[in-house]
């Protein structure tokens, strides 16, 4: 039978082990939340319904419906795209075509808030009101990188506008979308992140505009209504004519075979390069190739996107070409 003074020194053991431990788990605790720090390119965005965008975006509840209900019209146009699959491409193209490749279009760039309306920034400092893009004349052309549920005046399958959804496949854009983070660092978000840290959040879905993995396949699961135009990046590289030819029968322009040539040869990304005297969008342009992921990503890493490429897209007929 122990003895007082076995039992006290026991307790006190006991005791000291117990705070030892504490003070261990709290130190790991305070370690383990250290490495889950969020980085400033999470930080410096807003959450809007778990989807970050950047902070010149307004969150502001009462802007946010007021853009949801906003009345649109059989004229109006979206060209809609994730980030970095050729949005402005496609938004030159479309400029060409509802002008009928006037020359005054060649030489420039689309400009915003005049040739085009953005949704996701109207109302913010330096931005025009939902009130003037209301009252524009048609038809109207807007662009922006909305999910299909999430588009100004509701969704396309309960409205009469006509949309244009640009998809590229996923390597290539987690490239080209690291690149323009990177230009765009202390502008539109803080860009803190290696190559590397910025594919796992890419793979995450924890990216401006939200997740590839999500906004893709829910525009492809639409693409057979009749005011929805689904498009793949790499089907315009291969065939630029061809792509403009179903752009405008799909927006009902009847282009002539030599306004087609005109506005092909001022669309390819080389011209729009060369050409580019107020290209604020030379920002926005850097190869504009098929496979450039294949100087970025390393076998493992390539292999990691594989198999969750492979997982989103299985069974829904959705294929893209990365080569």
């Amino acid at each position: 039978m122990c003895c007082h003074a076995c039992i006290q020194y026991y307790n006190n053991y006991e005791h000291d082990k117990v705070i030892t431990q504490l003070v261990y788990i709290y130190k790991q605790s305070i370690r383990m939340s250290q490495k889950r720090a969020l980085p400033s390119y999470i930080t410096s965005q807003h959450n809007i319904d778990g989807i970050l965008n950047p902070k010149f975006i307004s969150a502001d509840p009462e802007h946010i419906e007021k853009v949801n209900n906003f009345p649109l019209r059989p004229d109006d146009t979206f060209v809609t795209c994730y980030p970095k699959s050729g949005t402005h491409w496609l938004m030159k193209i479309v400029l060409l075509i509802v002008n009928n490749g006037d020359d005054q279009y060649v030489q420039r760039a689309p400009q915003l808030f005049n040739d085009y309306q953005w949704f996701e920034a109207a109302g913010m400092p330096g931005y025009p009101g939902l009130d003037k893009i209301h009252d524009l004349p048609s038809p109207r052309l807007f662009f922006g990188h909305q999910y299909y549920s999430r588009l100004p005046g509701g969704p396309p399958n309960t409205t009469q506008a006509r949309y244009i959804y640009c998809a590229r496949n996923p390597k290539d854009v987690a490239v080209s979308f690291y690149h323009h983070s990177l230009k765009r660092s202390g502008i539109n978000v803080e860009c803190d992140l290696s190559w590397d840290e910025f594919l796992d959040h890419f793979l995450r879905g924890e990216v401006s505009f939200g997740s590839w993995w999500e906004h893709i396949p829910k525009w492809w699961a639409h693409r057979d209504e009749p005011n929805v135009l689904f498009l793949k990046y790499e089907d315009m590289k291969k065939d630029l004519p061809i792509s403009i030819k179903t752009i405008s029968d799909f927006l009902g322009y009847n282009i002539d075979q030599d306004t087609l040539q005109k506005i092909a040869q001022a669309t390819t990304i080389e011209s729009m390069k060369v050409n580019s005297v107020a290209w604020s969008e030379k920002q926005f342009l850097r190869k504009g190739v098929v496979g450039d992921w294949k100087n970025h990503f390393t076998p493992a890493q390539s292999e990691a996107m594989d198999k969750v490429y492979c997982k989103v897209v299985e069974g829904t007929g959705l294929e893209f070409e990365f080569n």
